[in-house]
Protein backbone atom coordinates (compact mmCIF):
# COMPACT_ATOMS: atom_id res chain seq x y z
CA UNK A 1 0.00 0.00 0.00
CA UNK A 2 1.30 3.46 -0.89
CA UNK A 3 2.21 5.91 1.83
CA UNK A 4 -0.58 8.31 0.88
CA UNK A 5 -3.13 5.58 1.72
CA UNK A 6 -2.20 5.58 5.44
CA UNK A 7 -5.15 7.74 6.48
CA UNK A 8 -6.58 8.33 9.97
CA UNK A 9 -9.44 6.01 9.03
CA UNK A 10 -7.00 3.28 8.06
CA UNK A 11 -5.04 3.69 11.31
CA UNK A 12 -8.29 3.51 13.27
CA UNK A 13 -9.27 0.27 11.51
CA UNK A 14 -5.84 -1.20 12.28
CA UNK A 15 -6.09 -0.20 15.95
CA UNK A 16 -9.55 -1.74 16.19
CA UNK A 17 -8.22 -4.99 14.73
CA UNK A 18 -10.60 -4.88 11.81
CA UNK A 19 -7.96 -5.22 9.08
CA UNK A 20 -4.50 -6.63 8.57
CA UNK A 21 -1.47 -4.44 8.03
CA UNK A 22 -0.58 -4.25 4.34
CA UNK A 23 3.10 -3.37 4.76
CA UNK A 24 5.82 -2.51 7.27
CA UNK A 25 4.84 1.16 7.25
CA UNK A 26 1.36 0.32 8.47
CA UNK A 27 2.60 -2.17 11.03
CA UNK A 28 5.08 0.25 12.60
CA UNK A 29 2.50 3.06 12.60
CA UNK A 30 -0.08 0.93 14.40
CA UNK A 31 -0.80 1.84 18.03
CA UNK A 32 -0.41 -1.59 19.63
CA UNK A 33 -1.59 -0.27 22.99
CA UNK A 34 -4.87 0.86 21.50
CA UNK A 35 -5.22 -2.44 19.65
CA UNK A 36 -4.68 -4.38 22.87
CA UNK A 37 -7.30 -2.32 24.69
CA UNK A 38 -9.81 -2.89 21.89
CA UNK A 39 -9.15 -6.62 21.69
CA UNK A 40 -9.52 -7.10 25.44
CA UNK A 41 -12.67 -4.94 25.49
CA UNK A 42 -14.19 -7.20 22.83
CA UNK A 43 -13.46 -10.16 25.11
CA UNK A 44 -15.05 -8.43 28.08
CA UNK A 45 -11.90 -8.31 30.17
CA UNK A 46 -10.08 -5.41 31.80
CA UNK A 47 -7.35 -3.67 29.83
CA UNK A 48 -3.97 -2.76 31.37
CA UNK A 49 -3.71 0.62 33.07
CA UNK A 50 -2.66 3.70 31.15
CA UNK A 51 0.78 3.90 32.76
CA UNK A 52 1.68 0.36 31.65
CA UNK A 53 0.45 1.06 28.14
CA UNK A 54 2.64 4.16 27.91
CA UNK A 55 5.68 2.17 29.03
CA UNK A 56 4.97 -0.44 26.36
CA UNK A 57 4.50 2.18 23.66
CA UNK A 58 8.00 3.50 24.44
CA UNK A 59 9.65 0.13 23.86
CA UNK A 60 11.38 -0.84 20.59
CA UNK A 61 9.02 -2.70 18.28
CA UNK A 62 10.16 -6.28 18.96
CA UNK A 63 10.23 -5.74 22.72
CA UNK A 64 6.78 -4.14 22.49
CA UNK A 65 5.44 -7.33 20.91
CA UNK A 66 7.10 -9.46 23.59
CA UNK A 67 5.77 -7.31 26.43
CA UNK A 68 2.20 -7.59 25.18
CA UNK A 69 2.55 -11.34 24.57
CA UNK A 70 3.87 -11.83 28.10
CA UNK A 71 1.00 -9.79 29.51
CA UNK A 72 -1.51 -11.92 27.63
CA UNK A 73 0.26 -15.10 28.66
CA UNK A 74 0.30 -14.07 32.31
CA UNK A 75 -3.24 -12.73 32.60
CA UNK A 76 -5.32 -13.86 29.65
CA UNK A 77 -3.99 -17.16 28.35
CA UNK A 78 -7.53 -18.47 28.15
CA UNK A 79 -8.00 -16.10 25.18
CA UNK A 80 -5.28 -17.81 23.15
CA UNK A 81 -7.50 -19.62 20.65
CA UNK A 82 -9.40 -16.49 19.76
CA UNK A 83 -6.22 -14.45 19.47
CA UNK A 84 -4.67 -17.09 17.20
CA UNK A 85 -7.57 -16.71 14.73
CA UNK A 86 -8.05 -12.96 15.05
CA UNK A 87 -8.52 -10.86 11.86
CA UNK A 88 -5.54 -8.69 12.86
CA UNK A 89 -2.12 -10.01 11.87
CA UNK A 90 -0.65 -8.20 14.89
CA UNK A 91 -2.92 -10.05 17.28
CA UNK A 92 -1.97 -13.36 15.68
CA UNK A 93 1.69 -12.36 16.13
CA UNK A 94 1.02 -11.85 19.84
CA UNK A 95 -0.48 -15.34 19.95
CA UNK A 96 2.56 -16.85 18.22
CA UNK A 97 4.82 -15.15 20.73
CA UNK A 98 2.68 -16.49 23.57
CA UNK A 99 3.64 -19.96 22.34
CA UNK A 100 7.29 -19.00 22.07
CA UNK A 101 7.45 -17.34 25.48
CA UNK A 102 5.35 -19.93 27.27
CA UNK A 103 6.65 -22.12 30.07
CA UNK A 104 8.56 -25.29 29.38
CA UNK A 105 6.79 -27.81 27.20
CA UNK A 106 7.91 -30.59 24.85
CA UNK A 107 9.61 -29.22 21.75
CA UNK A 108 7.34 -31.23 19.46
CA UNK A 109 4.23 -29.76 21.09
CA UNK A 110 5.59 -26.22 20.80
CA UNK A 111 6.31 -26.79 17.12
CA UNK A 112 2.82 -28.16 16.55
CA UNK A 113 1.31 -25.07 18.20
CA UNK A 114 3.42 -22.78 16.02
CA UNK A 115 2.76 -24.60 12.74
CA UNK A 116 -0.50 -22.71 12.00
CA UNK A 117 1.40 -19.44 12.40
CA UNK A 118 4.17 -20.72 10.13
CA UNK A 119 1.47 -21.38 7.53
CA UNK A 120 -0.34 -18.07 8.09
CA UNK A 121 -1.30 -16.11 4.94
CA UNK A 122 0.35 -12.97 6.36
CA UNK A 123 4.13 -12.75 5.99
CA UNK A 124 4.57 -10.87 9.26
CA UNK A 125 2.94 -13.65 11.24
CA UNK A 126 5.15 -16.20 9.48
CA UNK A 127 8.28 -14.26 10.45
CA UNK A 128 7.30 -14.21 14.10
CA UNK A 129 6.50 -17.93 13.98
CA UNK A 130 10.11 -18.85 13.29
CA UNK A 131 11.41 -16.21 15.70
CA UNK A 132 9.22 -17.74 18.42
CA UNK A 133 10.62 -21.23 17.81
CA UNK A 134 14.27 -20.41 17.17
CA UNK A 135 15.46 -20.07 20.83
CA UNK A 136 13.96 -23.46 21.61
CA UNK A 137 15.58 -24.99 18.53
CA UNK A 138 18.96 -23.65 19.63
CA UNK A 139 18.47 -25.08 23.12
CA UNK A 140 17.45 -28.54 21.85
CA UNK A 141 19.21 -28.59 18.51
CA UNK A 142 19.46 -32.32 17.80
CA UNK A 143 15.80 -32.99 18.55
CA UNK A 144 14.71 -29.80 16.79
CA UNK A 145 16.55 -30.55 13.55
CA UNK A 146 14.93 -33.97 13.36
CA UNK A 147 11.50 -32.40 13.79
CA UNK A 148 12.25 -29.76 11.17
CA UNK A 149 13.19 -32.40 8.63
CA UNK A 150 9.55 -33.46 8.76
CA UNK A 151 8.41 -29.85 8.31
CA UNK A 152 10.70 -29.55 5.28
CA UNK A 153 8.58 -32.23 3.58
CA UNK A 154 5.27 -30.43 4.22
CA UNK A 155 2.87 -29.85 1.37
CA UNK A 156 2.66 -26.20 2.44
CA UNK A 157 5.43 -24.03 1.02
CA UNK A 158 5.18 -21.65 3.98
CA UNK A 159 5.86 -24.47 6.42
CA UNK A 160 8.77 -25.71 4.29
CA UNK A 161 10.22 -22.21 4.28
CA UNK A 162 9.80 -22.11 8.08
CA UNK A 163 11.99 -25.23 8.39
CA UNK A 164 14.75 -23.52 6.47
CA UNK A 165 14.44 -20.02 7.89
CA UNK A 166 14.28 -20.99 11.56
CA UNK A 167 17.42 -23.11 11.28
CA UNK A 168 19.66 -20.64 9.45
CA UNK A 169 23.08 -20.43 11.14
CA UNK A 170 23.00 -16.63 11.18
CA UNK A 171 19.60 -15.43 10.02
CA UNK A 172 18.31 -11.90 10.41
CA UNK A 173 17.04 -10.08 13.51
CA UNK A 174 18.02 -13.06 15.64
CA UNK A 175 20.79 -14.65 17.68
CA UNK A 176 23.17 -16.85 15.71
CA UNK A 177 23.13 -20.61 16.32
CA UNK A 178 26.78 -21.22 17.04
CA UNK A 179 26.62 -25.00 16.61
CA UNK A 180 25.30 -24.59 13.05
CA UNK A 181 27.90 -21.94 12.27
CA UNK A 182 30.56 -24.48 13.20
CA UNK A 183 28.81 -27.59 11.89
CA UNK A 184 26.29 -26.71 9.18
CA UNK A 185 26.27 -30.36 8.16
CA UNK A 186 24.01 -31.03 11.15
CA UNK A 187 21.12 -29.56 9.14
CA UNK A 188 21.98 -31.31 5.88
CA UNK A 189 18.82 -33.51 5.90
CA UNK A 190 16.64 -30.37 5.95
CA UNK A 191 18.57 -28.79 3.09
CA UNK A 192 18.56 -32.00 1.05
CA UNK A 193 14.78 -32.18 1.39
CA UNK A 194 14.53 -28.65 -0.05
CA UNK A 195 17.31 -28.73 -2.63
CA UNK A 196 14.95 -28.74 -5.62
CA UNK A 197 11.91 -27.06 -4.09
CA UNK A 198 9.66 -25.48 -6.72
CA UNK A 199 8.74 -22.49 -4.54
CA UNK A 200 10.88 -19.37 -4.98
CA UNK A 201 9.93 -18.40 -1.41
CA UNK A 202 11.57 -21.59 -0.18
CA UNK A 203 14.45 -21.39 -2.64
CA UNK A 204 15.40 -17.93 -1.40
CA UNK A 205 15.48 -19.11 2.21
CA UNK A 206 17.59 -22.17 1.39
CA UNK A 207 19.96 -20.01 -0.64
CA UNK A 208 20.26 -17.64 2.31
CA UNK A 209 20.92 -20.64 4.57
CA UNK A 210 23.85 -21.69 2.40
CA UNK A 211 25.08 -18.11 2.18
CA UNK A 212 25.04 -17.92 5.99
CA UNK A 213 27.07 -21.10 6.22
CA UNK A 214 29.54 -19.96 3.58
CA UNK A 215 30.63 -17.06 5.76
CA UNK A 216 31.96 -19.41 8.43
CA UNK A 217 32.45 -22.70 6.57
CA UNK A 218 33.17 -21.85 2.92
CA UNK A 219 34.65 -25.27 2.19
CA UNK A 220 31.47 -26.97 3.37
CA UNK A 221 29.31 -24.73 1.18
CA UNK A 222 31.38 -25.58 -1.88
CA UNK A 223 31.29 -29.30 -1.06
CA UNK A 224 27.50 -29.13 -0.71
CA UNK A 225 27.24 -27.43 -4.09
CA UNK A 226 29.43 -30.07 -5.69
CA UNK A 227 27.32 -32.86 -4.20
CA UNK A 228 24.07 -31.31 -5.37
CA UNK A 229 25.41 -30.67 -8.86
CA UNK A 230 25.88 -34.41 -9.37
CA UNK A 231 22.12 -34.49 -9.97
CA UNK A 232 21.53 -31.09 -11.61
CA UNK A 233 18.14 -29.42 -11.38
CA UNK A 234 17.01 -25.97 -12.47
CA UNK A 235 15.71 -25.09 -8.99
CA UNK A 236 18.85 -26.42 -7.35
CA UNK A 237 21.01 -24.26 -9.58
CA UNK A 238 19.06 -21.15 -8.65
CA UNK A 239 19.47 -21.97 -4.94
CA UNK A 240 23.21 -22.48 -5.33
CA UNK A 241 23.65 -19.29 -7.33
CA UNK A 242 21.91 -17.43 -4.53
CA UNK A 243 23.70 -19.35 -1.80
CA UNK A 244 27.24 -18.89 -3.10
CA UNK A 245 26.94 -15.17 -3.83
CA UNK A 246 29.13 -14.05 -0.95
CA UNK A 247 31.86 -16.54 -1.83
CA UNK A 248 31.80 -15.38 -5.45
CA UNK A 249 32.11 -11.75 -4.41
CA UNK A 250 35.10 -12.65 -2.25
CA UNK A 251 36.69 -14.52 -5.12
CA UNK A 252 36.07 -11.59 -7.48
CA UNK A 253 37.82 -9.26 -5.05
CA UNK A 254 40.60 -11.74 -4.29
CA UNK A 255 39.50 -12.12 -0.65
CA UNK A 256 40.04 -15.49 0.99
Amino acid sequence: MKKDKLTPARLKALAKGEVESANLQEWTALDMGALLVNVLREEGVKAPDAAWLELVRALPLTRRVEAIALHLLDRHRELFEGLAEHPSDTVRIWAAMMVGLGSKRPLEKRLAQLRPFAADPHSGVREYAWMAFRPHLAAQLSEGLVLLEGEARSGDENVRRFASEVSRPRGVWCTHIQALKQQPELARPILDALRADASRYVQTSVGNWINDASKDQPKWALELAAAWEVEPHLHTQWILNHGLRTLRKRQAWGVS
